[in-house]
């Protein structure tokens, strides 16, 4: 299916683009950006409502955070959502742009299991490639700027350090969707603000991305991404220090709303005690 799933465009103009499509029943990130004929929306207060088989009578209402991306002029709203049963459901989103409501409404699936690795799930022991594993540092990411420190050890090799870790599993050249954002720079940053708590681990979406430079059409994806399981171009995973998924992020997710998630995940009772940090 297609990635991401775009919803009908309104008389006004309008538009919702939904970035998380691997939704299943009980709690999901649920993140979603919005456009106008002049571009992309950034008002605060949007109201959403999700309901399943065409009755608003029984809807689910959330007022999503807007969380705005690192260097672009830009936002996605983000939400916690619990669908308790599996099916087709749809979403209305109001809010109010340039003087006047606007309404725009998104279709879309929940299945009752998850194709990535689940909160609480314990991810693959996979032999990401490192620095020194490559021939040349193109090898490692399509990305122009290549961060060295995102390829200091395997996810195996994080995982038995018993520190947290963040993955992000991106193809910097290919990124041209709505929900697709810069973030390997943002895994970078945390490396930085987050050194020596937290390992942070980049794994291109291809297997040789020189090959897939030169021609994407026939480019293989990598045996991790398809490992875990991913059906679309960019994920970050938040993996607590037994390895298990603490949060999951599908499109992109913006620093703020990764380190948020760590604080939170640092502030439970185990992490101050059994991890190395």
């Amino acid at each position: 299916s297609d990635y991401p799933n775009k919803g009908p465009i309104s008389n006004d103009g309008y538009s919702a683009v939904l970035a998380t499509t691997d939704l299943k029943t009980g709690d999901n990130r649920f993140s979603f950006l919005l456009s106008s004929p002049e571009g992309f929306v950034s008002v605060e207060n949007v109201a959403l409502r999700i309901y399943q088989g065409g009755s608003k009578a029984t809807a689910l209402e959330y007022v999503p955070d807007f969380i705005r991306w690192d260097g672009l002029p830009r936002g996605s709203y983000v939400d916690h959502v619990n669908f308790p049963d599996s099916g087709m459901w749809e979403a209305s989103i109001d809010f109010n742009d340039s003087g006047a409501r606007r309404s725009v409404r998104l279709i879309f699936e929940v299945s009752a299991t998850s194709t990535s690795p689940v909160i609480g799930e314990s991810v693959p022991l996979s032999e990401s490639k490192t620095f020194e594993m490559v021939g040349r540092i193109e090898d490692l990411s399509t990305g122009s700027l290549i961060h060295t420190n995102l390829y200091d050890m395997t996810i195996r090799e994080a995982i038995y350090e018993g520190k947290p870790l963040i993955t992000t599993f991106s193809s910097p050249a290919f990124c041209i969707s709505e929900v697709c954002g810069p973030q390997v720079e943002v895994l970078n940053e945390l490396s930085i603000s987050l050194v020596g708590k937290i390992n942070t681990i980049h794994v291109d979406v291809y297997a040789d991305p020189p090959e897939a430079q030169l021609d994407i059409d026939s480019a293989n994806y990598s045996e991790i991404f398809l490992e875990w399981g991913l059906n679309s171009p960019q994920w970050t995973f938040l993996t607590d220090c037994e390895g298990k998924v603490f949060r999951k992020y599908q499109g992109f997710a913006a620093k703020s709303e990764i380190e948020s998630d760590v604080a939170v995940m640092f502030s439970r009772d185990k992490y101050s005690t059994g991890c190395t940090s």
